[in-house]
């Protein structure tokens, strides 16, 4: 069922056994793990079915520290199906080095195994529309067969290739839609803004939390239990902000609600000119494999990248990182190729449609030969092609206590302290992009392949300008899962160490987060959350009667 509590009764009130806060990836994938078991549950989504300033003026705040940090607009998507709404689809599921305690990586280390989080990959597959769960590039390039997809010739050199999937992509608010309206166990609440948690004196169980719309409605919703999926920014937010029996904000006796911010680190820089028949591979080039069906075989689309070797990045003190090559046409980096990008961004719904677009269409009239030759490029490359490739990196953060989601001074339109969001990284990201990068150009060099210009190191400088400022889109570990109180706030099955019912869903309860692409595996671990919620109902005793999460409505006094 889709209810919108713009257009509710003043004051309402739901009962459920479950209650979701956040309609993105993980959120729509446990109500429907749950609606599967019979379970009922209450999704309360902060926006609508679409594109809204108002509700995308919520996710603005601030940017504190050495990095210009911008979080605010394009990299997320408040609207149902979240985040989904604006990914490009890559998938890669974690890899059992991503799990294990790393001697040289501070703070690394699952509470979970590899074993067992790969028992949910094949699901969380499922879920994302994706193939069969291989990430075998020598299966990937056979069934493909094409002579310009092939993989380099790396043994030896201390790098390996990898390939990731692409989802169609699944937009979830899209894509599951029917199936939600047309639930009776799942209710699904659109424009609800959590703006308050209530639980008992001592903080430890959630019995209600409280939801508003921006035009004044409120709703109050009670559940056995409680799941907190609103993402790796606004999960620390509203812990930190909505919670009046616990000042210091709910499940945060420890003070870690919000530290441990993580962002993958991108990084374009060295350039690139191929030799031979490496100048038309299409493996590793990211303007050719972006979802391309020269890419594909069975149905499945994938992309390759390159990454230092397990030994190596144990050798060398690196964190783990992925890299590939981008081809620069024509018209790349001048005002008419940034306008027609960010004619494509609002074509995503990622940019807003605003006044700028009349400027953007001038910008682009008055070239009409440079764009024509930078969209020529792309579509039809022997027409327009590239002089030489860009070599790009996205590397693994060191999980810093330091870097972090606070609040700020500004408040937005409900009266919510809006996100402070302090990112740091360190001095090992810089050391493992630049070991990378030599190791890619010392590959080039010896194997023929081609050769590089590397700009100076990393290392020891301030972050380049070639670093994106919106990072990955990719907001992780801010509620990270540790065994410990002292160093997770939720435990080994996503519940709070400080709050009995509330559990935590998503990339945020990440405690490291590998090289890239988190979808996959966040929606994973929603479906093992889902598994154990599922368990705890029946050990103890199911609900009954499981019932139709809407028909518990009554008045509530103000």
């Amino acid at each position: 069922m889709l209810l919108d509590l713009r257009h509710m009764d003043a004051e309402q009130r739901l009962q459920s056994d479950v209650c979701i806060v956040g309609g993105g990836t993980a959120g729509l994938v446990i109500a429907m793990e749950l609606e599967a078991a019979g379970i009922a549950c209450v999704v309360l989504e902060s926006g609508g079915l679409d594109v809204e300033e108002a509700s995308r003026d919520l996710n603005r705040g601030s940017s504190a520290g050495e990095i210009d940090y911008q979080f605010g607009d394009g990299c997320r998507s408040r609207f149902l199906g979240g985040s989904s709404n604006c990914w490009g689809g890559f998938c890669r599921a974690f890899e059992p080095s991503d799990f294990e305690r790393r001697s040289w990586v501070a703070h690394s280390g699952w509470p979970i195994g590899y074993a067992e989080f790969q028992s949910y990959v094949q699901k969380a597959h499922q879920w994302l529309k994706l193939g069969p769960v291989n990430y075998d590039p020598a299966h990937w390039v056979a069934a493909i067969g094409r002579p310009d997809v092939q993989r380099f010739p790396l043994a030896g050199t201390g790098l390996m290739d990898a390939v990731s999937h692409f989802s169609p992509p699944v937009r979830f608010g899209r894509d599951y839609r029917r199936r939600l309206r047309d639930s009776r166990l799942i209710t699904v609440v659109l424009h609800a803004n959590v703006v308050r948690f209530d639980s008992t004196p001592e903080g430890d169980v959630l019995e209600s939390v409280l939801a508003r719309s921006l035009n004044g409605r409120q709703l109050s919703v009670s559940a056995e239990r409680f799941v907190l999926a609103a993402g790796g920014i606004e999960n620390p937010r509203l812990l930190l902000a909505c919670s009046p029996q616990r000042p210091e904000g709910l499940a945060n006796r420890n003070g870690l609600v919000g530290r441990y911010f993580m962002d993958h680190p991108r990084v374009q820089v060295g350039r690139l000119h191929m030799h031979g028949d490496w100048k038309r591979s299409k493996l590793y080039d990211i303007k050719f494999n972006y979802h391309h069906r020269h890419m594909a075989a069975a149905g499945t689309k994938v992309a390759g990248q390159v990454m230092p070797t397990p030994e190596v990045r144990e050798r060398l003190g690196l964190t783990n990182s992925v890299m590939w090559l981008c081809s620069v046409f024509p018209g790349e980096g001048t005002p008419q190729a940034e306008a027609l990008f960010r004619a494509k961004q609002r074509s995503l719904g990622h940019r807003a449609w605003d006044e700028s677009v009349l400027q953007d269409i001038r910008t682009v009239m008055a070239a009409p030969l440079t764009s024509l030759r930078f969209v020529g490029g792309r579509v039809v490359p022997r027409l327009s092609p590239a002089p030489y490739l860009d070599l790009a990196c996205v590397a693994e953060p060191v999980p810093n206590p330091d870097s972090r989601v606070t609040l700020g001074e500004a408040r937005d339109a409900l009266g919510i302290p809006r996100a402070q969001v302090e990112w740091r990284m360190g001095e090992q990201e810089k050391h493992t992009i630049d070991t990378g990068h030599r190791l890619f150009a010392d590959f080039l060099q010896t194997r023929g392949v081609g050769r590089a210009e590397l700009p100076p190191p990393l290392s020891g400088q301030p972050w380049p300008a070639s670093l994106e400022r919106q990072g990955t889109w990719h907001h992780m570990g801010t509620t990270r899962m540790h065994g410990s109180p002292r160093q997770g706030v939720v435990d080994v099955n996503c519940r709070a160490h400080d709050c009995k019912n509330l559990y935590v869903a998503g990339s945020s309860v990440f405690p490291t987060v590998g090289a890239n692409y988190p979808t996959v595996n966040l929606v994973a671990l929603a479906v093992r959350l889902s598994d154990h919620l599922v368990r705890s109902f029946r050990q103890a005793g199911e609900p009954a009667p499981l019932r139709d999460a809407a028909m518990e409505r009554s008045a509530v006094s103000s």
